[in-house]
């Protein structure tokens, strides 16, 4: 095959469903945050049931003094990884939302090149631009860079187009010197 190309349906929900699986869209569903925030609540509820219990006890009230210092340590810890985040989740939404504004998508592969066409915009990436590639049953991502990316959800196009588009990219990417 020296071409293929494959008109897109954009829906945000597609992009969300990639973005926001396993609980990531969510402070509180996404593992690594939901980790941090329990542990942090742990030494909360704990620096609390020490205070308390020392409020009585003048000599223990180091113990106190401890407990509020490791709670003070946990809440910086935290509060890089919740901030973290909340910048990738606020960079997603901004993502999805400029994604929005275009009416029309498609693809075009060949057998030089890459083209992703979006409304007016036309971007295009020669093969040996593209380092990496990431495919599932529902997305397939091209890597220019860590930050550069093209995601391709399954559910924007027909069934045999996702399969074709799985097929000439694993072949044009993965055949040395065919770049």
């Amino acid at each position: 095959m020296d071409e293929l190309i494959i008109k897109m349906d954009y829906d945000a929900a597609y992009v969300k469903e990639i973005y926001y699986r396993n609980g990531q869209g969510s402070l509180f569903t996404y593992q690594p945050t939901r980790k941090v925030l329990t542990r942090l609540f742990v030494i909360l509820i704990i620096t609390a049931v020490v205070l308390t219990a020392t409020y009585q006890s003048p000599v223990l009230r180091w113990i106190a003094a401890i407990g509020v210092i490791v709670f003070i340590i946990a809440a910086a810890k935290s509060s890089k990884v919740i901030s973290n985040f909340q910048k990738w989740k606020k960079q997603t939404e901004v993502y999805i939302r400029d994604m929005a504004r275009y009416k029309s998508y498609s693809i075009r592969l060949t057998l030089n090149a890459f083209e992703m066409e979006m409304g007016e915009n036309t971007f295009i990436e020669k093969w040996n631009n593209i380092k990496t590639f990431e495919i599932t049953d529902s997305y397939i991502v091209l890597y220019k860079t860590a930050d550069s990316t093209y995601l391709l959800p399954a559910k924007s196009m027909r069934q045999h187009e996702f399969e074709s588009l799985k097929d000439f990219i694993k072949n044009k990417i993965m055949v040395p010197g065919t770049s």
